[in-house]
């Protein structure tokens, strides 16, 4: 399931949208999303990231789900992130929308 899910969203996916518009800004609510798979995981890492850093995307909020394990995942791909952004693109998670929201806008 993951995988096909996966092949639906190349050659572009989530990026697509970030190069057409060329927003930067990403603003990624966790608490609407599944549990990433340790190979949706590593798929983030070696496709999804090296595709948005060719982007024009600056920052990456991530108001994080009240599910602990799912919190502690998206930190640590915040954290695996920025060897690939090289300092491009920064990723920050949040508790809340309005936080996230206010450190985007900032960044503008």
């Amino acid at each position: 399931m993951a995988e096909n899910r996966r092949k639906r969203m190349l050659p572009g996916g989530h990026a697509a949208p970030v190069r057409v518009h060329r927003a930067r800004c990403w603003l990624h609510h966790s608490s609407r999303h599944y549990l990433p798979t340790l190979s949706d995981q590593a798929w983030m890492l070696e496709v999804l990231y090296p595709l948005l850093a060719r982007t024009k995307l600056r920052r990456a909020a991530i108001v994080l789900s009240e599910d602990l394990f799912l919190q502690t995942i998206l930190e640590q791909l915040c954290s695996r992130s920025k060897p690939i952004f090289l300092g491009g693109i920064r990723m920050r998670t949040f508790h809340d929308v309005d936080s996230a929201e206010e450190w985007l806008l900032a960044g503008e």
